[in-house]
């Protein structure tokens, strides 16, 4: 069983508990200005007031909430100046493959074309260096994602207290495609 709590991360105000099988708090449809805890059959049972909760058990879930979405946002795409490549673990391989196959040409002086594929599909022509730009922001992009990450991770840690826990908004603020 899974205990959960929604609430306001501007204010740590509660909105909502509930409760179903694992899992339960990952299908939760949040609005714009919401965020959910998983908080202890403990807590639940004695309906412990959210600011009163044990701050580690909130940062540990805030945590994992982190982990999720950042897994999700590694796979959703990376931004380059051509548009968005595909960021899956082929798709990375594919880019590292083009920037080795870029750099080669680049060292026998041969200007390309190189072709690449977008994630929309569509195909653009770029020499060597472009394919080497390409794939550094891709790179760049992915790199951002876990860089925000650790800057939630470091906000979670400050926190002292439950309200300052749930005022870090592990749920918003991520980069953009």
């Amino acid at each position: 069983m899974e205990y959960f709590i929604i609430y306001k991360p501007a204010t740590g105000e509660e909105l909502m508990r509930g409760s179903g099988p694992d899992g339960i708090a990952r299908l939760q449809q949040l609005a714009p200005d919401r965020g959910v805890v998983i908080i202890s059959a403990e807590d639940a049972a004695n309906v412990t007031p959210l600011d009163q909760i044990a701050p580690g058990l909130l940062r540990d879930s805030l945590w994992e909430w982190t982990k999720i979405i950042r897994s999700q946002m590694l796979v959703r795409g990376a931004l380059t100046d051509w548009g968005v490549v595909d960021s899956d673990a082929n798709a990375i391989l594919n880019l590292h493959m083009k920037a080795g196959a870029a750099m080669w040409l680049n060292h026998e002086g041969i200007a390309g074309p190189m072709h690449f594929t977008m994630r929309d599909n569509s195909v653009v022509e770029l020499t060597p260096t472009e394919v080497l730009k390409l794939s550094g922001q891709a790179m760049a992009y992915l790199d951002g994602i876990h860089e925000f990450a650790r800057g939630l991770r470091a906000s979670l840690d400050a926190a002292n207290t439950a309200l300052g826990v749930l005022a870090v908004d592990v749920f918003r603020g991520w980069p953009a495609i």
